[in-house]
């Protein structure tokens, strides 16, 4: 994100005035270290163009899909 947001020229509080975000909203995603709304996510996306991915999995150790769990979309019994 520091790349993208340089590369444009951007302060962190500029992306955040583009973004329409805090600045604390841009420090918590640079520093990785709590959850981050995808509101906010998509937000900064829009102003720097970037890949979510690599932020959001900036601190994911392990990925795993429970493939036990049953969709939110069900047939209806009639």
């Amino acid at each position: 994100m520091k790349t993208a947001r340089k590369a444009k020229g951007l302060t962190q509080q500029e992306l955040a005035n583009e973004a329409r975000v805090s600045l604390r909203t841009v420090q918590r995603i640079k520093k990785g270290t709590e959850e981050i709304s995808g509101f906010s996510l998509r937000q900064i996306n829009k102003i720097l163009n970037i890949p979510l991915e690599p932020i959001i999995m900036q601190n994911v150790v392990e990925r795993s899909i429970d493939t036990n769990q049953i969709g939110s979309i069900r047939e209806g019994v009639n």
